[in-house]
């Protein structure tokens, strides 16, 4: 009798985590899914060209940026996952790559100057203090993406992307940093 029951229990543990792992992996290929479909600028593809005004004032083109690699990051200050990335990003990347012909541009979408500028100077007590880039109307992230956020588009020195990522986890930077290293090379 005991037997049975436990057979019978453990059938339905049995039963009801694949059930449960089944539907983690469904919903882990629909988001995958969403965020390719998202997605306008594909590793291999030529980078779109935009200008971008930073918050201190500057204007950069980034076709003026050819012969240097780029890690163009797309960020909100409302985004906790951009936030734990740019948590890494001054030891990462702003030291790892200083000197070298490595440009970061780390580019608000859909933000107010004001509160960027706010973001940024709390940010700075933290020590997280690098240019960022303003896009309020969303018209430089428009050629990259349709939604998501953080999302980074490593791009060559002759302008391709040859990397792209949506979202945070905690080896991603590692990535990113093994993509910039080895285009640096």
């Amino acid at each position: 009798m005991k037997t049975t029951y436990l057979k019978r229990t453990t059938y339905l543990i049995t039963i009801t985590l694949l059930f449960i792992v089944g539907n983690i992996k469904a919903q882990v290929v629909e988001q995958n899914a969403r965020e390719t479909a998202a997605t306008l600028v594909h590793e291999g593809d030529k980078a779109p060209d935009f200008t971008v005004k930073m918050l201190d004032g500057r204007k950069i083109k980034l076709s003026d940026l050819h012969g240097k690699v780029v890690l163009l990051n797309f960020w909100a200050t409302w985004c906790g996952p951009c936030m734990m990335e740019f948590k890494e990003i001054p030891e990462q990347i702003i030291k790892r790559f200083e000197g070298k012909d490595f440009v970061l541009l780390a580019i608000s979408r859909e933000e107010a100057r004001e509160v960027v500028a706010g973001k940024m100077a709390v940010l700075k007590t933290k020590g997280i203090d690098f240019p960022v880039g303003l896009d309020p109307d969303r018209a430089i992230y428009s050629q990259y993406a349709k939604e998501f956020i953080p999302r980074n588009f490593v791009i060559d020195r002759n302008g391709n992307v040859i990397y792209t990522s949506v979202g945070y986890e905690e080896n991603a930077m590692k990535i990113l940093v093994g993509k910039i290293e080895e285009l640096l090379r």
